[in-house]
């Protein structure tokens, strides 16, 4: 991905086009990525717990997730299946329990490391990662230089800043009614197939003092082929 000064934002489209095009490296992803899987370190900071663990992560196609960890913090952190009608949780001490989109899980009860109230959705270490219906744009505006992009998945507010370097998704704010606010930092990218992937992201509350990060590696993805400027306007639909 190029990564040309801020200034050619502004001469390459207006911030909707440069959005749009930005917004398709990462909700294609849906139709366009077949399987993925990658290697993950936890590293999580509560004012109940701190440690760090590890485990695996698989995408299939229809935005479905598989999270697992190995001993001990398959224990305490349990395994996930998540997909856009259900989460499904087990661990090695209950069997699968599965909850629909309108019931999610409490977080709290599930990993009682304290986290805050958030929807196990969000954690996913991907933009609006885990959504359970398509992507519905309500503003987008500039400032100094960055690109904001404020849209609905469902009852979900996704506030998502662009940066004005190549288009990347460098941070998005998250509500849910009856959810705590989630803050999402990406970064680290690399690109596959044209996909432009965060290997680092740090879930956070609004103080930043619950902190959950991600490390992706030994990335593997099976994907079509992506072709990724932002700076020349898309004119296709992001997909759901």
């Amino acid at each position: 991905m190029g990564c040309a000064a801020g200034h050619a934002l502004r001469n390459a489209g207006s911030d909707s086009d440069y959005a749009e095009t930005a917004l398709h490296a990462y909700l294609d992803r849906l139709d366009m990525w077949r399987s993925m899987s990658t290697k993950i370190k936890l590293h999580v900071v509560t004012n109940e717990a701190r440690f760090r663990a590890r485990g695996h992560l698989l995408y299939l196609t229809g935005e479905r997730y598989e999270v697992g960890f190995v001993k001990p913090y398959d224990r305490l952190l349990g395994n996930f299946y998540i997909t856009p009608d259900q989460v499904i949780y087990w661990d090695l001490t209950i069997s699968p329990r599965t909850f629909n989109v309108e019931e999610p899980p409490d977080l709290k009860e599930l990993i009682p490391v304290g986290l805050s109230n958030w929807n196990i959705r969000d954690l996913l270490p991907f933009p609006v990662g885990g959504r359970s219906g398509g992507l519905r744009v309500d503003s987008i505006w500039n400032h100094d230089g960055r690109v904001f992009v404020s849209a609905f998945c469902d009852s979900a507010q996704h506030i998502l800043t662009l940066s004005g370097r190549g288009g990347y998704i460098e941070s998005e704010r998250i509500q849910r009614p009856g959810h705590d606010v989630m803050l999402k930092q990406y970064g680290k990218y690399h690109n596959y197939h044209g996909w432009p992937i965060p290997h680092k992201t740090i879930c956070m509350d609004s103080t930043a003092t619950i902190r959950l990060t991600w490390t992706l590696s030994d990335m593997e993805l099976d994907a079509i082929e992506f072709t990724y400027d932002p700076y020349q306007p898309s004119h296709a639909e992001p997909s759901p």
